[in-house]
């Protein structure tokens, strides 16, 4: 008996002491063909969803490796049919967000990257104006949302057209519920009994 009793001690003692592990997440949409369409709301992986439409370009429009690399996703809008602001959400709070973006139009865009938390409010914001595409990243934790903006140096205000791509973030670690080790040990336990019983 206390050979089976120093067992369970064992058992819940592991299981209180497994670590709840966060994990890497890097979206770069070389899954899809150029042309594809990814509906607002669909998971594009690790829970991240786009607030609108996100049609895939495969034709090398975006330039800047590393930030971008083969297909890039950009936002249709009603200028240029291609590269207008949008919204990420998160299904989970993540961290350290980092994503490629840059200028559909070889032009000077101003392109900036607001991370927020669960209240709206900013976790970090990163930016850059220029033709060819760059690395924005926040790097802090609790961000459920994102907002990535593209606007035009060049008059008139609010017309620019950019895309994305090679996003990578972290989802924060899920802490292993308190009475997950309680029920392992009362399932060991109960296999123990049934097993002296059946003797």
């Amino acid at each position: 008996m206390r050979k089976t009793m120093g067992l369970m001690f064992t058992a819940c003692t592991l299981a209180l002491s497994t670590p709840a592990m966060s994990a890497s997440v890097v979206i770069h949409f070389e899954g899809y063909s150029g042309g594809d369409v990814i509906g607002a709301g669909t998971d594009v992986g690790g829970g991240l969803r786009f607030d609108r439409l996100v049609r895939i370009d495969a034709t090398g429009l975006l330039a800047g490796p590393p930030a971008t690399s083969g297909n890039v996703a950009f936002a249709p809008n009603a200028t240029f049919a291609q590269g207008d602001d949008v919204i990420g959400r998160f299904d989970n709070a993540v961290s350290n967000l980092r994503l490629g973006a840059g200028d559909l139009g070889f032009d000077q865009d101003s392109i900036v990257l607001t991370a927020f938390d669960a209240a709206m409010n900013i976790v970090g914001t990163d930016s850059f104006t220029g033709a060819s595409a760059q690395f924005l990243e926040v790097s802090g934790s609790g961000i459920t949302s994102f907002f990535l903006e593209f606007d035009d140096v060049r008059p008139p205000a609010g017309t620019g057209s950019g895309g994305f791509d090679n996003i990578s973030f972290t989802v924060a670690a899920v802490p292993v519920p308190a009475s997950f080790p309680i029920l392992l040990a009362g399932l060991f336990g109960l296999g123990i009994m049934r097993r002296f019983q059946k003797r």
